[in-house]
């Protein structure tokens, strides 16, 4: 377990993500895993959350250590949405990971992306 009470391998298993907003909820990027819990059950749990708007997914390969986008297609927003995320916890572990777009395209280590809304403002 980490300081956080998280037991660690649990990061391990997590081989999908949602990114959604809700009105009074802000932004989310949920991890799961989709061997557990299939997108459609993911998205309504996040629904009766007040989470609303689905603005990305994308799958995640722990043996490997990517992240493919399966949404947007657009190379900018995939990078636009890596540089939003602000979560201390998601970029200690995914943070070596490297991010493709759905057309495959390398966006390079999550970790240059950590915290940069912060950073540029």
């Amino acid at each position: 377990m980490n300081g956080s009470g998280v037991i660690e391998n649990q990061w391990e298993r997590v081989n999908a993500f949602e990114i959604c907003e809700g009105e009074a909820k802000g932004g989310l990027i949920a991890m799961y895993n989709s061997d557990e819990f299939d997108r459609e059950t993911t998205i309504q749990y996040l629904r009766e959350r007040g989470y609303t708007e689905f603005l990305a997914s994308g799958k995640v390969n722990p043996k490997t250590k990517e992240l493919h986008f399966r949404d947007p297609a657009d190379a900018q927003a995939c990078n636009a949405w890596l540089a939003a995320i602000d979560d201390t916890e998601f970029c200690r572990h995914f943070g070596c990971y490297v991010a493709f777009t759905p057309s495959g395209e390398n966006l390079g280590e999550i970790k240059i992306y950590c915290f940069q809304d912060v950073r540029n403002a």
